[in-house]
């Protein structure tokens, strides 16, 4: 008789006891070969099958998360911008300060605007342009879907207009940049400019700094200074609209729905809902403000100790970029007594300790200036011209020699140094250190600082001022700009002044005003190069004003804005620092998506891709079907925001199997139970 196998289980053994070839596990009446069996493999088995289904049936995480490849960009929202002072004018036409151009810039538009990593000029109000081989001719052709906020249409006599009318006799730099070109308009959307002389750096000169474009139906025969919508309700073709002035508190200006411009998939600019700058005089009081969440965005003047800890706060972005080109540029009124003789300017440079303003006020951030050009330019730039190291016994004596002795005080004479709204910041610190490193050679210096509101007023319409501090001065992309306030030709008289720059401290070297001419004309780089660099070594020998620091400007705002490396129009918008130029494309990231044919197609593809996934896991996706229909319907009728908004609802109305879900996990429940059982069972 054959001996019986000593088997573990008690199925294995009834089944060799009973002679079967074949062996059934009691529990899932499996059939097995002979030999010795363990139900509890079996068990084990069918428990991890019954795992393995219900995984296969459960969500895929990547496939019902999916989300459309989104456009970054959004709809809706506000910025709100730190300024520090009312600006004083809203036409762009007649200045050059920053505060207006930073408010200005929201409302009217120029030829052309500028890259602001690169700096090239990019097309704005005009198209494309040609430019003959002689370089007389520039042929501008201008955009025709641009509409000035009160609707009338924007064409080229505006252009001619703002030129001849505003331009030339106002700007600071008009005359100089453009007092010698004839317009012409041969139709509506065409504007040819016929030079007298080749003038190199023209396409430069024609962002919204220095020529912006006004309507000529509102500004044609009226004072052009003094018209009422410099001031309240201006018109502009910009992206947005002039909505209300509070004085000392607030602007705000809301979105134009029918500017002009689109985007990059053709959307409608700009984003944002509104731009309003709040009027904050100190930069405690900006960031006190900016730490509490009331602003979004401090644009180039936060005071450089605070740059760090900016740096390291979550949710706050830091973005180096400044005026580019600007210094922190000091005037002499050379008709004061003593500042007429060009010895006490030259020991006043002398007097001035440089490097410690540069380490102290600017955390050696930036560069100490040499000169009227920035090294930023680096083409014309030369840093072969007397430096004026600091240097108080020379300083002691060019005043001597000048006849100026110290009286019994100690003092020689006075002068007051007045600090400009845009160089309060880091200028008032600055000129703090000058008056004492000055109060040490004998010259006592009484600080002023004007509002914004009547700087223009003191110091360039009554030229009331000693010493005047411009901090932001830019000078690049091209020296001519410096003609502004350096040539000759720029000293206005009595009666003719006007708000922004002009030669303020009454400087006039014919030699210098011949370079200006030569270099403007010369179509050699190289020589024009040679040309600024021989202008270098003369003015700052003449020190008609006096260069302390080449500026680098930190922006700070808040990281629900891109900035410009993310984005194309990010913050900061251009090369002039803040948001001179059009902020039409920031955006807020937690606003609405727009909704293109692009960004509408892709949802819904996104869609069909999510709920055909999902269909395959057991879901039920008949709802989000129907409404993937109704979404491409509204797509093929070109209602795309409808498009969009259904695409997004149906990729979330699937609805997962619940009862599959709770067959399994009762059958798995069974199966555990039934292991349980048996290994109770074979231990009894």
């Amino acid at each position: 008789m054959a001996q019986v196998p000593a088997l573990r289980s008690k199925c294995a053994a009834e089944a060799w006891q009973g002679g079967n070839a074949y062996m059934r596990c009691p529990i899932f009446r499996t059939t097995h070969v002979p030999g010795e069996m363990n139900c509890m493999n079996v068990y084990k088995k069918c428990l991890f099958i019954l795992i393995l289904v219900l995984l296969a049936i459960l969500p895929n995480s990547r496939m019902a998360d999916a989300q459309t490849a989104e456009y970054p960009a959004r709809y809706g929202g506000k910025l709100v911008v730190a300024l520090n002072g009312d600006p004083s004018t809203l036409n762009p036409a007649y200045t050059t300060s920053y505060n207006n151009h930073l408010v200005a810039g929201q409302i009217f538009n120029a030829l052309v605007e500028y890259d602001p990593w690169t700096v090239e000029p990019v097309p704005e109000l005009a198209e494309s342009w040609e430019i003959s081989k002689d370089g007389l001719t520039y042929t501008f052709h201008l955009v025709k879907n641009a509409f000035w906020h009160d609707g009338k249409p924007f064409t080229s006599a505006d252009v001619k207009f703002s030129f001849e009318q505003a331009i030339i006799p106002f700007h600071p730099r008009g005359r100089a940049s453009f007092g010698f070109i004839k317009f012409e308009t041969p139709d509506s959307y065409t504007v040819v400019m016929k030079l007298a002389y080749p003038f190199a750096p023209l396409i430069n000169t024609l962002g919204i700094w220095y020529a912006g474009i006004i309507p000529k139906h509102i500004y044609e025969g009226t004072d052009i200074i003094k018209n009422p919508r410099n001031f309240d309700n201006p018109v502009g073709t910009g992206p947005f609209m002039f909505k209300e002035w509070v004085k000392g508190s607030y602007i705000r200006f809301v979105r134009n729905p029918n500017y002009w411009r689109k985007g990059a998939q053709g959307e409608k600019l700009p984003y944002l809902d509104e731009v309003i700058f709040r009027f904050l005089p100190d930069n405690a009081m900006g960031m006190l403000a900016f730490d509490k969440g009331e602003i979004d965005y401090m644009p180039m003047y936060v005071p450089l100790p605070e740059i760090a800890r900016y740096m390291n706060t979550p949710g706050v972005k830091v973005i180096d970029k400044g005026a580019f080109g600007s210094m922190w540029t000091y005037f002499f009124n050379l008709e004061n007594q003593y500042l007429a003789q060009k010895k006490v300017r030259q020991a006043i440079a002398y007097a001035i300790d440089k490097e410690f303003i540069f380490k102290t006020v600017s955390n050696s951030r930036g560069k100490i200036a040499t000169g009227p050009v920035s090294s930023v330019t680096g083409w014309a730039y030369t840093s072969d011209v007397n430096l004026y190291p600091h240097n108080v016994t020379l300083a002691n004596q060019l005043l001597d020699e000048a006849g100026f002795k110290r009286g019994s005080d100690g003092t020689r004479f006075r002068l007051r140094l007045n600090v400009g709204a845009t160089g309060r910041d880091n200028g008032v610190p600055a000129s703090e250190i000058i008056k004492d490193q000055l109060r040490a050679v004998g010259i006592d210096i009484r600080l002023e600082v004007p509002e914004e509101s009547v700087e223009d007023q003191i110091i360039y319409m009554n030229h009331d001022f000693d010493i005047a501090l411009t901090a932001g001065l830019s000078t690049a992309p091209d020296p001519n700009m410096l003609r502004g306030y350096l040539d000759g030709a720029s000293i206005l008289p009595e009666g003719k002044r006007r708000p922004g720059l002009w030669n303020i401290m009454m400087y006039n070297n014919t030699r210098v005003n011949q370079i200006f001419a030569q270099a403007a004309v010369e179509s050699d780089p190289a020589k024009r190069a040679a040309l600024y660099k021989e202008m270098q070594k003369l003015v700052v020998e003449d020190l008609p004003c006096m260069w302390i620091v080449e500026d680098v400007y930190y922006h700070v705002f808040k990281d629900t804005f891109p900035d410009a490396k993310e984005w194309k129009g990010g913050i900061p918008v251009g090369p002039y620092g803040g948001i001179r130029e059009r902020a039409d494309r920031i955006f807020w990231k937690k606003g609405t998506a727009f909704a293109s044919p692009a960004t509408a197609l892709s949802a819904i593809n996104a869609a069909k891709t999510t709920l055909e996934g999902l269909r395959g896991q057991f879901y039920d996706v008949d709802a989000g079907m129907k409404k993937l229909a109704d979404a491409q319907k509204a797509y093929d009728s070109g209602d795309y925001t409808t498009a969009l908004s259904l695409a997004e609802q149906a990729g979330k109305l699937a609805t997962p199997p619940y009862g599959l879900y709770t067959g399994v996990f009762l059958a798995v429940v069974v199966v555990v139970a039934a292991v349980v059982y048996m290994r109770k069972k074979r231990k009894a």
